[in-house]
This record gives structure tokens, sequence and C-alpha cells, in this order.
């Protein structure tokens, strides 16, 4: 599902602002720290197959989600559960980028709009797409396996990641403020970073 361009760039400020609140500037993103500082309750299937071990024929039979998220009333606290199993760690910190995203916008309920919106909110997250706009990040951030590395994703993300990024590249819009906080926020890591490939 396509968002709006207007909804896009409200995700891309909601979620600067997000990272500025939490003082993230390192890259890659740690969201499972983030997810940690966040309060956010996370519960392995490594971890309920351990404590419920006639499970694993049902986890290996039936198709489980790589996440999902819910509100612990007793707890009051959101818990995510996360397939740590059956997935790299690549696809497990899409997967909880995107449960953060669900609170970040605060959705209630699952459909369509509010997953196109967190599957678009993780990415950003995981790798700004004003990256493009660092002098001399582009011939780098077009390359899979060093986006891959840099921001420690899949390579279907990073082919994703890189979509993004040439849009934005070939975009007409006046850089906003949002980008140049996160610039002036993430340039020093993402250089460091680009200096293993050069």
């Amino acid at each position: 599902m396509r968002l709006t361009n207007k909804r896009y760039e409200e995700i891309k400020n909601e979620t600067c602002n997000f990272l500025f609140d939490y003082d993230i500037n390192t890259l890659p993103i740690d969201v499972f720290d983030l997810a940690n500082r966040m309060k956010i309750k996370i519960v392995k299937a490594s971890e309920l197959l351990k404590k419920y071990p006639k499970k694993l024929n049902q986890y290996i039979l039936y198709s489980y989600p790589h996440s999902y998220l819910y509100y612990d009333k007793n707890e009051q606290k959101f818990i995510v559960y996360l397939d740590d199993v059956g997935t790299k760690i690549q696809r497990q910190r899409f997967s909880l980028a995107h449960e953060i995203m669900h609170i970040i916008l605060g959705h209630i309920e699952q459909n369509p709009q509010n997953e196109a919106e967190a599957n678009f909110g993780a990415t950003y997250l995981l790798a700004p797409t004003s990256f493009i706009l660092i002098k001399g990040a582009y011939k780098y951030l077009m390359d899979p396996q060093i986006v891959m590395d840099i921001f420690n994703v899949s390579y279907l993300e990073s082919k994703i990641i890189i979509g993004y990024f040439e849009n934005r590249r070939y975009c007409d819009s006046e850089i906003e403020k949002y980008e140049n906080e996160t610039i002036n926020r993430f340039a020093a890591s993402l250089k460091k970073r680009l200096n293993i490939f050069k």
C-alpha cells in the first residue's frame, strides 16, 4: 500500500524526533537497546519453546509471525513477541523496529494502512533517507552489501533502503529541518562506518 507524500513526511519527522528524544546518533541503530530503554518487554520464541517444549511441533508445523505487539494491562507495558528461532538477526531487527514504529505512531489496531506505515517507519528508523544527502555518501549507499553492513539489515531490506535513497536523492524538495538535524546527528557515525569501505 502506498502512503501519501504528506504521510511519508509526517512519519519521517516523527521518527527523527523520536531518535533525538532518545539521543541516538550511532550506527547501526541498536533497536534492542532502544526497546529496553522504552521499557518494552521482548519475549523470544526460543524462550517460549524452552518453557513449553511440547509447542515445538506446533511451531514447526504452523507459520508463526516474525513478531507481534500487544499491551499487557497487568504489567502496564508493551510486549513484543519476536521469532528468534526461524529468522536471522537482521530480520529480527527489522521486526522489532516495525513494532516500535507501531508504538511511535500510536497505532491501536491492525490494518493495511498501519502496517504500511510501520513498514516504512521501520526502514526509515534503521536507515533515514537523509543519509543520501551527506557529501560523499552516495557512491557507497548504492551498494547493497555496504548498506547491509552499515545498517545490519538483510539483502532484501538493503534493496528497499537503496530505493528510498534514490527517491530522496532525485526529489526536488528542499531539505527539511528534520533532515538537516538527522544529517548533523549521524554524519560522524556514518562517515566512520563508511571509512571501512575505502
